[in-house]
């Protein structure tokens, strides 16, 4: 077992080819933002953790008192985001975190109950069903992240194995949905209270690691974000 560890930390050492790999993720990061506006930059910036996650960078903080603190940190810091402002309104109101979290549950509550109840709605689903999808997916994303931020500190993963299994994946799926809000809007539109929350959404998906196939989570929620209004 010792030999393995060993060989484990040699396996994770940051060395030449991992600044080599920083450095040309942050100028291909750096190259869409100039391309396509700064509000891509969280969504690029997530998955740009996502891939130094891949190769075992984060691997410090994902196990004993040091995933156990940030765990904390990431519920911490999404309850603090709920009382702060986190985007403009109409004129010079300002929408709070806990707002935007009810919005999105109860937008998400009434497109159900709409396709449940309402034929009118039901057929323009049918005429567009891309959008609703796109609805669908990124409202899904978000409460699913709000769930998880919630629930970081408790630790779930720890529940159960089947749990640790796709925990990983629910996080990508949920945190990549934070991440793509800001993708087409004007970057002054967002206040604190996003960031904060952006924050404790980058601490989550620093947890665990996520499997290989967890991207193409992220590659859904990209396609949200030319699919939505």
């Amino acid at each position: 077992m010792n030999a393995v560890a060993k060989n484990e930390e040699r396996r994770y050492q940051f060395g030449l080819r991992d600044l080599f790999y920083a450095t040309t993720g942050i100028a291909i990061v750096a190259g869409i933002a100039k391309y396509l506006g700064v509000g891509t930059l969280p969504f690029t910036g997530g998955i740009l953790l996502l891939i130094a996650n891949r190769q075992g960078w984060w691997r410090i903080v994902q196990s004993g008192e040091m995933q156990r603190t940030l765990s904390i940190l990431a519920t911490v810091a999404f309850a603090v985001s709920l009382m702060l402002p986190v985007a403009k309104g109409c004129n010079t109101t300002k929408i709070h975190g806990w707002q935007v979290a009810t919005i999105v549950i109860e937008q998400e509550g009434k497109l159900f109950y709409g396709l449940a109840t309402d034929a009118e709605e039901r057929e323009q689903a049918r005429h567009d069903p891309k959008q609703l999808a796109s609805q669908l997916l990124l409202l899904t994303s978000v409460n699913l992240a709000n769930l998880l931020l919630i629930t970081a500190a408790l630790a779930p993963w720890r529940w159960s194995a089947k749990i640790a299994t796709v925990f990983p994946t629910l996080v990508v799926l949920g945190v990549s949905g934070i991440w793509i809000i800001t993708w087409r809007e004007a970057p002054g539109q967002f206040l604190i209270g996003y960031w904060i929350w952006l924050a404790a959404s980058y601490m989550l998906a620093m947890l665990m690691r996520p499997p290989w196939y967890a991207f193409i989570a992220a590659a859904v929620m990209l396609g949200t974000a030319y699919l939505s209004p």
